[in-house]
């Protein structure tokens, strides 16, 4: 049997603390990591994300480029569009247009035959009495179907009534002309006929009765002069002989008529 003594039995539990102090200190620290932040874990989470890769500066640069190019490609296909719109645009109206100008061909009046309709022409004009020269000229000028039916249809042409144009008078034509002494003036009258107006009438109307005698072809043609103003005039040799040559002119529209008379 061992008897330790007091001494022994304190150095034996000095000993014994200092080996446990020692141990402690000797045992590896297991302090837990820090908990990562909020930050932390979505920018973890984006780097790890395959549908956001992480570009460099010469990708953003090149994705820009593209971006510009797409914008650049888009506009292109808007102004495509916009010019094939503005070219449907362009057909309607013109069909519109085509429409307007042909839209008389639906009437019944178009889809009458030629030989009725120059048949209720003849009836108009033939009931116009004094104004048939001018019923005739309206009928020819409504529109292009009307025209075309009137100059196919002799006799509508075969009637001319013209009023002759009333002859000029002689008018005084005062020429003064300074005198001898100062303030003096010397008057001289003298007699003028002018007839460029009346003859360029005349020419017209002229103009007007061939025009008419062409138009009604192998047609008679009743050709009646209207004269009762025409001999109202002084009776001078000029007015007779100017007189008697527009006569002459129109009789040579004689041959084409079936009646010719001078009112």
């Amino acid at each position: 049997m061992t008897v330790y003594s007091r001494n022994h039995l304190a150095v034996s539990k000095n000993t014994t603390l200092s080996v446990l102090i020692k141990e402690v200190r000797t045992v590896p620290e297991t302090i837990p990591p820090p908990k990562p932040s909020p930050i932390n874990i979505v920018q973890k989470i984006d780097t790890m994300s395959p549908s956001i890769p992480q570009a460099s500066g010469e990708e953003n640069d090149a994705q820009v480029h593209q971006a510009i190019q797409d914008c650049h490609s888009l506009l292109k296909q808007i102004q495509d569009v916009e010019m094939k719109l503005q070219d449907l645009k362009n057909t309607h109206m013109a069909k519109i247009g085509y429409i307007n100008r042909h839209s008389t061909r639906l009437s019944p009046m178009s889809r009458m035959p030629l030989e009725i309709q120059q048949y209720i022409f003849e009836y108009a004009v033939n009931s116009s009495g004094s104004s048939r020269t001018g019923t005739v000229l309206t009928i020819s000028s409504v529109c292009g179907q009307w025209r075309y039916g009137a100059l196919k249809a002799s006799s509508l042409w075969s009637h001319i009534s013209i009023t002759l144009p009333k002859f000029p008078l002689p008018h005084p034509f005062y020429w003064e002309r300074e005198g001898i002494q100062p303030h003096q003036w010397l008057e001289v009258k003298i007699n003028t006929l002018d007839v460029s107006n009346w003859r360029a009438n005349v020419q017209v109307l002229m103009d007007f009765a061939k025009t008419f005698a062409a138009r009604s072809r192998n047609y008679p043609l009743a050709l009646t002069f209207d004269a009762t103003k025409l001999f109202d005039f002084g009776g001078s040799d000029e007015s007779r002989v100017l007189i008697s040559s527009m006569l002459d002119g129109f009789s040579t529209l004689s041959n084409h008529c079936w009646t010719f008379s001078v009112a």
